[in-house]
C-alpha cells in the first residue's frame, strides 16, 4: 500500500486552490484568491491551526505548540524550523489507518516523518526503536501550513521499514522517475504498553519537536 497525502478534509491543497481559482474566474467574482506560495497569506491553510487554538479542551503541550505556531504566523519573519502542532491516528481498519497531523513549515521544504515507538512489557522493561520516512522526497509541494493525512500501515507484529526498498525509491525519484511509495509503518498507541512519537524534518536538516501521537 502506498502512502499519499490529503489536506483540508481530504482534498489536495493544490487541487482545492486550483478549483477555487477556476470557479472564481468563471463566475466573474472579484474576490482575490490567496496565493498558495505566499506563506503569510491568511487563507484556508491557517484554519486548522487557528481552530485548534480555539479549542477549550486542548492538552497543555498541544496548546503550547499551537500558540508557538500562531506567533510564527504573525512575526513577519520566515522561520525555517518546522512546528508539528498535533498528531493522531484515525479511520482504522485491520491493516491501515490515517496518520493525521497539523504542521507549519514556513520555508516549505519538508522532507519526511520521524517515527519513534516505545514499548513497556509486563515487567516494566522499556524498549524503543525509530524509523525515518522521507515521504515528501518526490513531491515538489510538501505540506507547509495545513492539516495533513498519510495513509500508513498498522504495525501489528514485527513489521519494520523496508530500508532497501525505501533507498531504491529515493534513488528512482532522484532520477526523475515516478514510482510507488513504499509502506510507512506505525503502531497504534495503547495505554501502559505502547507509546508512539512523531516529528517532521526538512531538507535542510531542521527537525520539529517530537510529539506524542494521540488515539
Amino acid at each position: 500500500m502506498s502512502g499519499f497525502r490529503l489536506t483540508i478534509n481530504g482534498v489536495s491543497s493544490f487541487l482545492l486552490l486550483t478549483a477555487l481559482a477556476v470557479a472564481i474566474e468563471l463566475g466573474g467574482c472579484k474576490t482575490q484568491v490567496p496565493d498558495v506560495y505566499d506563506w503569510k497569506s491568511e487563507h484556508i491553510f491557517t484554519r486548522a491551526i487557528r481552530e485548534t487554538a480555539e479549542m477549550d479542551d486542548l492538552p497543555s503541550d498541544v496548546r503550547k505548540r499551537t500558540q508557538a505556531a500562531l506567533r510564527r504566523l504573525e512575526n513577519e519573519v520566515l522561520d525555517p524550523e518546522p512546528i508539528l502542532v498535533r498528531a493522531w491516528v484515525s479511520n482504522l481498519d485491520d491493516d491501515a489507518c490515517f496518520l493525521e497531523f497539523i504542521v507549519l513549515d514556513e520555508d516549505k521544504d519538508l522532507l519526511g516523518l520521524h517515527i519513534r515507538e516505545q514499548y513497556t512489557d509486563v515487567n516494566g522493561t522499556v524498549a524503543t526503536f525509530e524509523e525515518v520516512y522521507p515521504v515528501y522526497v518526490g513531491f515538489p509541494f510538501a505540506p507547509f501550513l495545513s492539516w495533513n493525512s498519510e495513509l500508513v500501515r498498522i504495525r501489528n507484529s514485527n513489521q519494520r521499514k523496508d530500508e532497501k526498498l525505501w533507498q531504491e525509491y529515493v534513488n528512482e525519484v532522484a532520477k526523475g522517475k515516478r514510482t510507488s511509495m513504499p509502506d510507512v509503518w506505525i503502531s497504534i498507541p495503547e495505554d501502559n504498553t505502547t507509546r508512539v512519537f512523531m516529528s517532521v524534518y526538512d531538507r535542510a536538516g531542521n527537525k520539529s519537536e517530537s510529539v506524542e501521537v494521540e488515539y
